[in-house]
Formats: structure tokens, C-alpha cells, sequence
């Protein structure tokens, strides 16, 4: 006669937990993926027309004309000057290129007169910062040049020269000894030393002090 082997108490409490846990998630019912969830409110339904997805999205935006659907004009100009310094000629053009639907560009004047008198648009600290920052690479005649081209005043421009605090004759000579430091030994050498300084600027007189070997930077 084969014994039949014993059940523990505790096993039978296991299984009976087990057996109801099963009942339950088959009764459950199940959800469906997150990804595939999709609701749509009682007048909306499903569409692959990108033409006519943008139609309806245009008819909910027309049907709330207080939303917001861009930055205005004044915020698209003072985000561009929160990046960088524009001369008032810059901005303008800036924003007149870009335009949106209802913008004028009397709209445009009005906005660049209200960064001005905030201190926000400034051709004076424009050219300033142009300057100094065009020193480094560029002489005398191509900042002019740059910055008149900016719309900057003669007045604004020849201020902002006078703050660059390094000679022009010594930033040349530092742009010539990254590209050269050798003096040219021959006429061609010289011709075209003077050609890469003339073309960044600088005038004949800075250039040719350098090429001649008499300037000196004495905390090189």
C-alpha cells in the first residue's frame, strides 16, 4: 500500500494564495500598451492626411486667437541681442527678413526705438565690443570698414578705435610672427608678407615697420 505523503499546513495556505492570485489576473482585463493608447476627444478622429491634419490644426488655432503660436516681435529681437551685441542696422535687417503674418515693418521701427531707449540696442557698445574683439585678427582700415558697413555712425566708430588699446603696428606684428617670424629675405617674400597684411587691414606704414624688423614686443 503506497503512503500518501503529508500536506503541511503552510503549503495549503500557499496554494490557496497562489489559486486566487491566478483567478484574479484572468478576470482582469487587459491594458493595452502605452504606446498604442491613443484618445481622441468626440470630435477628433484619426487622420494620416498631413494636409488635412494641418487644416484641422489651423481651424483650433483660429477657433482660440489667444494662444500663442510665435514669440512676438520685440521678444524674437530681444532674444537675438541676449546672444550678441547688433548695430541698429543689423537688427533691422534681421527682423524684416523674418516677418510674420499681421508684422510690419513700421512695427519693426517701433520695436528697435523701445530696445534703444531701454538701453538694449546700442551702435556706441556695439562698435566698441566689434572693435576690441576685431583688433585681434584685423587692422585699422577693415574695422572701419566693418563697422561702417554695420550702419555704425563716424562719430561711434572713430570713439570705438580709440579704445582698442594695442598700437596697430603691434598687432600686426603679432598676426605676421604667428604666420611668418622670419624676415623676408627676398622681393618676393616681401610682396607677399605685405599682401597678407594689407588684406587684413592694416596699413602700409604698421606693415612696413614689421617686415623691416622695427617693432619690438617686449613682453615676448
Amino acid at each position: 500500500m503506497v503512503e500518501t505523503p503529508k500536506v503541511l499546513p503552510t503549503q495549503i495556505a500557499n496554494l490557496e494564495a497562489f489559486l486566487e492570485e491566478e483567478t484574479i489576473q484572468r478576470e482582469r482585463p487587459k491594458r493595452t500598451p502605452r504606446r498604442q493608447r491613443h484618445t481622441f476627444s468626440t470630435d477628433e478622429e484619426f487622420c494620416n492626411d498631413p494636409e488635412e491634419w494641418e487644416r484641422r490644426r489651423e481651424a483650433k488655432r483660429q477657433a482660440n486667437p489667444t494662444r500663442r503660436n510665435q514669440p512676438s516681435l520685440f521678444a524674437r529681437a530681444t532674444a537675438a541681442l541676449a546672444r550678441r551685441d547688433y548695430s541698429r542696422k543689423e537688427l533691422d535687417r534681421k527682423l524684416s527678413r523674418a516677418l510674420k503674418e499681421g508684422e510690419t515693418y513700421d512695427m519693426v521701427t517701433e520695436v528697435l526705438d523701445r530696445l534703444e531707449s531701454a538701453g538694449y540696442l546700442s551702435d556706441e557698445r556695439f562698435a566698441e565690443t566689434r572693435a576690441r574683439v576685431r583688433s585681434r585678427t584685423l587692422g585699422d582700415a577693415r574695422i572701419r570698414r566693418e563697422l561702417r558697413q554695420s550702419g555704425v555712425s563716424s562719430e561711434h566708430v572713430e570713439a570705438a578705435m580709440e579704445e582698442i588699446e594695442e598700437p596697430e603696428e603691434v598687432r600686426a606684428y603679432r598676426i605676421w610672427k604667428r604666420r611668418f617670424d622670419e624676415l623676408p629675405k627676398d622681393r618676393k617674400e616681401r610682396d607677399r608678407q605685405i599682401r597678407f597684411l594689407m588684406y587684413r587691414g592694416f596699413s602700409m606704414g604698421a606693415i612696413s615697420r614689421v617686415i623691416s624688423g622695427r617693432v619690438e614686443i617686449f613682453d615676448e
